[in-house]
């Protein structure tokens, strides 16, 4: 993890149900083959072990907030050898402490 943003009820128009948690992640693709980066296989972990999974609808609008959709992780390929900075934002119930990414190629991994 390259940093925690600080916990918000509110993104662009999306409300929480708990708290929005951003998580930016620098991700390089260390195989022979462009991948896709893919936001719903990515979780994040508590200090009490629980998993969260990632909000699309929150990155879709912390994207649309900037106007800029280079570090959305629903759009992001990555070429071999290459390095991508994503933004991974996580609904969680309010007073979480994130602790630990689970970060895989897909969701089947």
């Amino acid at each position: 993890m390259d940093g925690v943003v600080a916990p918000q009820p509110r993104i662009g128009n999306r409300t929480a149900q708990g708290e929005f948690i951003q998580v930016n992640l620098t991700v390089k693709n260390i195989g022979n083959e462009s991948q896709s980066f893919d936001a719903d296989a990515q979780k994040l972990k508590d200090a009490a072990g629980k998993s969260y999974s990632s909000s699309d609808d929150a990155e879709i609008a912390l994207a649309e907030s900037y106007g800029d959709y280079s570090a959305n992780a629903l759009a992001t390929k990555i070429n071999p050898g290459n390095s991508a900075r994503v933004a991974l934002i996580f609904d969680v119930p309010v007073c979480t402490t994130p602790v630990a990414m689970e970060v895989r190629i897909d969701v089947l991994e």
